[in-house]
């Protein structure tokens, strides 16, 4: 029986204990106490098992209301599967590394609500449907359960590749192939209106085609032969960056836009890079990683007119893959990292972390598919998040109040 309503403390210590079976379904904000006026907290003993990473346990005056104090659960370590978590041992002290809590005995005048808030779980690899063929240096856009890959290097002749394969969130089968066999091309778009732009060919290329869901047709074409360049947007509104001309010492800040029939340059960015990544759209788009000569960890973001220096990544890295959107970015390489709108957090690896690999999809709903390892992969792995309302949580929360 869950307890909403405690009504009956008593003056002075109480000490109030709920195990899991209170806790309410995740994020629906159901509070689990309701602690009346007059009570003071002056311990949060906070000691549940529960999947990374979580949420805050939160004091609110009702539920529209701004927070009042919260409990963190801590952060994720490598290889941290769950988090036992034991925030407030010491009333009135805060720790070194655990989070925040109630970190002074706390009087409300009014009556509070425990609730618990924001209980996400950590967003997971899980392996996907195998492409039919081999590839790296490919391309992809689309959604997790409609997705296109294209492009890239394969292992039989001819080895630059005209492939086209769209995915259901299952299997991959082969669509229409390419006009121009290409590699290291930028693409964009969802799976029933692509865009593939420039690339290699025997040498860079400025062309572009347009996907239909079945066929491929031609495109407008960029202002400047690249490769290694990437892009974000939709067919009709796109915008390709970056990327190295036929010589790979030569790399580009440039940014040119599309409006479904030409491109246009609109500006450099503030640095040169190329095998980086995109995520976003035309007038909200967000580079990460690559490489000016030297692996890079920036980020720039594109407001449509110029682009902003924002915090870096944890780790450099180029020729990755990415997925989502300018604040909910995913880079996917032989580490994962998230972008939340404001900062990059390393996040679960990949089964097989691998590089030039391509992505589609939103950072809690995205895939990886292809690359090169040893050798060169026709693997799928694909990114969600868990329903933790699906998930066995163990331990208790316990309180100590003092009534005044």
């Amino acid at each position: 029986m869950r307890r909403t309503n405690l009504v009956e403390l008593k003056s002075g210590v109480n000490k109030i204990e709920f195990t899991s079976d209170d806790f309410p379904v995740a994020n629906s904000k159901t509070p689990i106490a309701i602690l009346p006026e007059g009570t003071k907290i002056i311990e949060a003993f906070f000691n549940v098992k529960i999947p990374l990473k979580s949420g805050n346990i939160v004091g609110q005056t009702n539920p529209n209301s701004s927070i009042i104090s919260n409990i963190m659960l801590g952060n994720k370590t490598n290889n941290q599967e769950y988090l036992t978590y034991y925030p407030c041992s010491d009333s009135g002290k805060t720790t070194s590394n655990s989070g925040d809590y109630f970190s002074s005995p706390v009087s409300y005048d009014t009556n509070i609500e425990i609730v618990l808030e924001n209980w996400l779980s950590p967003r997971v690899w899980t392996i996907g449907g195998d492409m039919l063929v081999a590839r790296y240096a490919l391309t992809g856009f689309g959604s997790q359960t409609a997705a296109v890959n294209v492009a890239g290097v394969k292992v039989a002749a001819p080895v630059y590749s005209n492939n086209t394969e769209t995915y259901n969130g299952s299997t991959w089968s082969t669509s229409g192939s390419l006009s121009q066999y290409r590699h290291s091309c930028g693409g964009c778009g969802t799976r029933t209106a692509g865009l593939v732009v420039s690339g290699n060919w025997s040498g860079v290329i400025t062309s572009c085609e347009e996907f239909n869901g079945s066929t491929w047709g031609a495109g407008g074409a960029v202002n400047v032969a690249v490769q290694n360049n990437k892009c974000c947007g939709t067919q009709n509104s796109a915008l390709t960056h970056g990327g190295t001309a036929e010589s790979s010492s030569t790399k580009y800040a440039r940014t040119e836009e599309y409006n479904g029939a030409s491109w246009t340059y609109t500006t450099d960015s503030n640095t040169v890079r190329a095998s980086h990544e995109c995520c976003g759209s035309q007038s909200s788009s967000l580079i990460f990683g690559g490489s000016d000569g030297s692996n890079l960890t920036s980020s720039e973001l594109y407001n449509g007119s110029a682009w902003e220096i924002v915090n870096s990544m944890n780790v450099a890295r180029s020729n990755l893959a990415g997925f989502g959107l300018s604040n909910s970015a995913v880079s996917a390489h032989e580490i994962t990292e998230e972008y939340d709108g404001i900062s990059w957090s390393v996040a679960n690896t990949q089964n097989n972390g691998v590089v030039y690999g391509a992505g589609a999809g939103s950072q809690n709903s995205g895939l990886r598919c292809g690359g090169l390892k040893s050798d060169y992969l026709n693997e799928t792995e694909e990114y969600n998040s868990v329903d933790m309302s699906k998930i066995s949580m163990s331990g208790n929360l316990i309180l100590n109040l003092t009534v005044i």
